[in-house]
């Protein structure tokens, strides 16, 4: 008998059964294998194989031989089943596999697309999806419909992103170049107005950082890309199984998009330095303690927090956007099932 056919409750019942009789029989007879193996006939250790042997065939329907061989052979295919059920209850929990992880929801929507799962489901295959979803959706027949709708909102966001991302890099870049050009000269710890005006003098030369930074884009524009926020009440046609994997793959391209920029954003963040790198250059400190507004500037384009300001709200606010879609294909998926 499959699995579906038997109620949560007798499944249950075995599933607790079976995880004690499991450790009943290791904790009680593998582990102690030479006491057990080819012991007498009359003996206390035989009784007990005998019994667990009787109550194998009466409990589980199974012929289990008296003896270590079987008692290894018993606990192997109670795990077998113990493991199934397990994962039938896994699989029948709704609670939603949408977190704030990318990474870690990405692999967990990847289990609506397997066959274990998708034979275990009994689907409705005719009729609608009765749910609350974004308005822009309310006529979409199919997963790659609702992709065709955010394509040009998914090529804005990375357009706009690339554009930040690469300002931010040659900011750095030159930031750093020139840090580097000052950061092993040495100057008193009391630093004069007139040698402080020299070298604020020959620092305007370089100034202002190359390019010049953009108008950073704001959490509020990259929502506003994908009009997500008016929720109606909706009915889409049920999917079937072709119909969930199309599903799973496109959330699982929006979280390769979504993690593809968190990973330029991290690389970019590593790249940048810390105060501490100032702190620690003689140079740039003294010009730091006078209040230098080109050593203040120069900071603005190479500090990790300052570098990556640019990038940071838009991988934000698409993330958001993200979720915000995960979870409406994973509710499609879960109302086109019994």
């Amino acid at each position: 008998m499959q699995i579906n056919q038997f109620q949560n409750s007798q499944l249950k019942e075995f599933y607790l059964k079976a995880k004690m009789d499991i450790e009943l029989i290791e904790t009680n007879i593998l582990v102690n294998k030479e006491k057990y193996d080819g012991c007498e006939s009359s003996s206390t250790e035989q009784g007990l194989l005998n019994q667990i042997s009787t109550y194998a065939k009466e409990t589980y329907n199974v012929e289990v031989t008296p003896d270590i061989a079987g008692m290894e052979g018993l606990v192997d295919k109670l795990k077998a089943g113990w493991g199934k059920i397990k994962e039938w209850f896994k699989s029948k929990d709704r609670k939603s596999k949408v977190s704030g992880h990318i990474d870690k929801t990405k692999k967990e929507l990847q289990l609506y697309a397997t066959e274990a799962w998708l034979n275990q489901m009994t689907f409705k295959n005719v009729g609608k999806a009765k749910f609350k979803l974004p308005e822009i959706f309310k006529e979409v027949n199919t997963p790659n419909g609702v992709k065709k709708i955010i394509e040009s909102s998914l090529k804005q966001v990375q357009s706009e992103y690339q554009k930040q991302h690469q300002n931010s890099s040659a900011r750095l870049s030159n930031g750093l170049k020139l840090f580097n050009q000052y950061d092993k000269i040495k100057i008193p710890d009391t630093l004069s107005q007139e040698v402080f005006d020299k070298y604020e003098t020959e620092l305007a030369k370089h100034f202002p950082i190359k390019p010049e930074k953009l108008k950073d884009t704001s959490i509020d524009e990259v929502v506003k890309m994908f009009n997500l926020s008016n929720e109606v009440a909706g009915e889409l046609p049920v999917l079937n199984k072709e119909g969930v994997k199309e599903a799973v793959k496109v959330m699982c391209e929006l979280c390769d998009i979504a993690s593809g920029l968190e990973s330029k954003t991290a690389d970019l963040l590593s790249a940048g330095i810390d105060y501490d790198d100032r702190d620690g250059s003689d140079f740039w400190y003294r010009m730091h303690e006078k209040h230098s507004k080109y050593e203040k500037e120069l900071f603005s384009a190479i500090n990790w927090g300052e570098v990556t300001s640019s990038v940071v709200d838009i991988e934000i606010g698409f993330e958001k956007q993200v979720i915000k879609l995960l979870k409406f294909l994973e509710m499609w998926i879960w109302c086109s099932i019994k």
